[in-house]
This record gives C-alpha cells, structure tokens and sequence, in this order.
C-alpha cells in the first residue's frame, strides 16, 4: 500500500525497502516532494487500508509534538470523517497553554469543525497501579512497597505526569 499510496513515506522506512531494489527508483519518483504531498500520501494510504479493515492510530504526549506532526494531525482529522480511521492522541492542555503549542490552534479549529472529541483521563491510583502489576506480570511476588514506590515516582499527586490529561480523538462517522 506504501508503494502504491504513498511513495514518499516508502524512504522513510529504508530497512523495509532496501532489500527489494527499489530505493533507487523511489529517490527518482520522489525527489522535489513536499510536505503537503507526505500528507496527502499518508491520507490515501490509510483510506486504502481502512477499505479492508478498521486503523486506530494512537500518538501520544502530543504536547510535544513538532508542527509537522500537528499538521499532518489536522489533515487527518479533517480526511477521516467517512473512512474506517480512529486517530487517538493524548496530550496535557497546561503543557499546552503554558507554551503556546501549535497543537493549541488545531485543537480549537478541529473543535470548531467538529472534527474531533476530547475527554479528561482520570489519574490512576495506587490501587489501579496495583491492579495494572497483578494482571501485567501474573504471577509475581514483588514487595508491597513496589506499588508505593512507583505510585510516588508517578502517581504524585500534583505532579505534571498525572494532572489534567486529556485523549482527543478525531472522528469518523462509519
């Protein structure tokens, strides 16, 4: 699909290209290629898949997110309305406000287009964190004082790592 789709994408990934021979040829198709087309390419090239099976694509931590990535984030969320696409990003809105991101902007004209949906994350408690070990690593022994200590490395309360996180999702109608 990246060969047919999104051409430029293929030099991106140049381990699962080289063996075939082509990369030459793809540098000859591609050269001169800007970032709207890697946008456009990557939009045709997830709608090619989402024709035969559903994609959730998830970024994380999106507050730090460079401009190119906030922008091929819009381009998405504004192409996925009728295709089989979920996109997934977290972010932390003061990280946000606090550093004028380029998020920020896209975030409100993506509201405004009702081109996606934003819920607060709980934090998680010593309780989850417990409950989270238990099922990741059954069975386990690890000391009762191994929930304490990563729940006050990363559970703090206060702590940036944990206030206010927020998913947003861009929506799809199908």
């Amino acid at each position: 699909v990246l060969r047919t789709c999104a051409p430029t994408w293929c030099l991106q990934f140049p381990a699962a290209f080289a063996p075939t021979g082509i990369e030459e040829q793809l540098r000859r198709e591609t050269i001169g290629a800007s970032r709207d087309r890697m946008m456009r390419e990557l939009g045709d090239a997830l709608a090619a898949i989402a024709l035969t099976s559903p994609i959730v694509l998830c970024l994380e931590d999106l507050q730090w997110a460079d401009p190119l990535t906030v922008d091929l984030l819009r381009h998405l969320g504004a192409r996925i309305r009728t295709q089989k696409v979920l996109v997934l990003g977290t972010f932390r809105p003061e990280d946000l406000e606090n550093t004028n991101h380029p998020l920020s902007k896209s975030r409100a004209e993506m509201q405004v287009h009702q081109e996606c949906d934003e819920a607060m994350l709980a934090a998680l408690t010593p309780e989850d964190l417990a409950g989270y070990l238990d099922l990741r690593f059954r069975p386990n022994d690890f000391p009762p004082e191994l929930v304490q200590l990563l729940a006050h490395r990363t559970l703090f309360p206060g702590s940036s790592r944990t206030a206010n996180y927020r998913y947003m999702t861009c929506r799809s109608y199908t």
